[in-house]
């Protein structure tokens, strides 16, 4: 058989593979953030006791449509406090930083370190207002990563992609901490921060569990 006899059949086939490829491609889900129940984390953590949750400054409930925020300040036998926000939405865009927000609200920031917090990236530093110095911990956790497409060769392709993305972009739950900033502060906010990992784990795994399927790595 010539050579000009199996072009027909070769143009067919990169016709299809072309076909086959846009559909596969178009299906790729982008990760989404999942939201998690936080209206029902616990209020005893530990030894800390939480008082009543805090109402959400409407301003910033129209800033961040998606999300759903809880707050409450939490207090040792000793009585030292922390307030703990927690923050999980369905877009990335509504999980904000505070090194963003804080200096818009006159917050000035300073000592600013990145830290690890039970395997996550966080923040730690200290903002003062009016006089009022506070050390600030915050840190994004409960990453999703979206359904598998049906098709093999697609899984493929989306494997290597989800190698390559930034995971961070995928956060479900935004955690944030603030105490005085003080000998006594901080020693609460690490106490505090040590106990948090155990109700966090199991908040992450009111949904991690319907995804753990999804996150296994594909082999080629």
């Amino acid at each position: 058989m010539s050579k000009s006899s199996f072009l027909p059949l070769i143009a067919c086939i990169l016709v299809l593979a072309a076909t086959g490829a846009n559909y596969g491609l178009g299906q790729l889900d982008v990760p989404k953030p999942h939201r998690l129940p936080v209206e029902s984390f616990p209020s005893k953590i530990g030894v800390w006791s939480g008082g009543p949750l805090r109402d959400v400054d409407i301003d910033i409930a129209r800033a961040l449509p998606t999300a759903k925020i809880v707050e409450r300040v939490y207090t040792s036998p000793t009585g030292e406090q922390v307030d703990l926000m927690l923050l999980t939405a369905t877009e990335d865009e509504d999980m904000h930083s505070p090194q963003a927000c804080f200096p818009s609200q006159g917050w000035k920031l300073s000592d600013i370190q990145a830290i690890q917090i039970d395997g996550d990236p966080g923040t730690r530093m200290s903002a003062e207002l009016d006089g009022q110095r506070q050390s600030v911990l915050y840190w994004l956790t409960g990453y999703f990563p979206p359904a598998p497409p049906p098709n093999e060769f697609v899984r493929k392709i989306a494997a290597v992609r989800g190698h390559y993305l930034n995971r961070y972009k995928n956060m479900s739950l935004f955690v944030r901490l603030i105490t005085s900033d003080d000998p006594q502060g901080r020693k609460a906010l690490t106490d505090f921060t040590t106990a948090l990992h155990e109700p966090l784990r199991a908040l992450k795994a009111t949904v991690s569990s319907k995804s753990q399927s999804h996150a296994a790595p594909f082999k080629f």
